[in-house]
This record gives C-alpha cells, structure tokens and sequence, in this order.
C-alpha cells in the first residue's frame, strides 16, 4: 500500500487580544487562520481541571496523583516568566523607526533609525523630555 503524505506548517503567535495560528497546509500559499481569545483559553484551561456540574470545582486527588489546582498555578507561573523573557529580549534588540526611514529615503541602511528601548522610550512616547 502506498503512503501518502501532506506538508503541514504551523506558525503560533500571541496578540493583546489571545493567541492564533497559520496553518499552511500542502502547497498552499493561503493558511487557514485559527484565533481564540484570552477568556477561551482561560476558560478552556480551567475547564481541564474540574469535576463538570453546576459548582465546577477544581479536582484534587492525592490517591491518584492529581492536583488541578497546582498544574493550573504552574501554568499561570509559566505564563509569567515568559512575558518578563518575552519583554527582556524586546527591550534588548534595536528598534527601527521606519516612518523616520522612509521620509528620509535613506537606502539601504537601516541602523541609522535603530534606537535602543530608552530611546524609543523618549523619542516615541516623550518620555524624558
């Protein structure tokens, strides 16, 4: 029997409004686009820790070794520590003021309207000034 296969790319991304993803699928150049809100995916964790009635309560049981409550703090607890890593490399890396850039017609050379966070921070948002 011959075996067949498909090309699936996938390419996550988090917004201030929740998380998506592209989906590529084959050749295609079109991804299928797949979005879901914060409160969904708040809801949605939840949902995987607690008994399903009325009360909802969150499921503990030691005989068993679950603990709804503490996988659900450890995913908060990750959740943290990847913001403050996800803002240290932003603060880290040149920001390119492209607006600055293109007024100028300026080439090729970028790292002429590269500023660091502080900058951006002054020059951006009149802080400092």
């Amino acid at each position: 029997m011959a075996e067949a296969s498909i090309n699936v790319e996938v390419f996550p991304g988090i917004t201030p409004t929740g998380i998506y993803a592209s989906v590529y699928i084959g050749d295609s150049e079109d991804p299928i686009q797949v979005e879901e809100c914060w409160q969904n995916v708040i809801d949605t964790e939840i949902d995987y820790h607690v008994v399903p009635n009325e009360e909802r309560p969150i499921v503990v049981d030691r005989l068993v070794g679950t603990d709804g409550f503490q996988e659900a703090m450890d995913t908060v607890n990750m959740l943290r520590d990847v913001a403050d890593r996800l803002e240290a490399a932003l603060k880290e890396r040149p920001i390119f003021i492209r607006d600055e850039w293109v007024s100028q017609s300026s080439g090729d050379d970028l790292s002429k309207f590269y500023v660091t966070y502080e900058e951006y921070l002054n020059k951006i948002l009149g802080y400092g000034e």
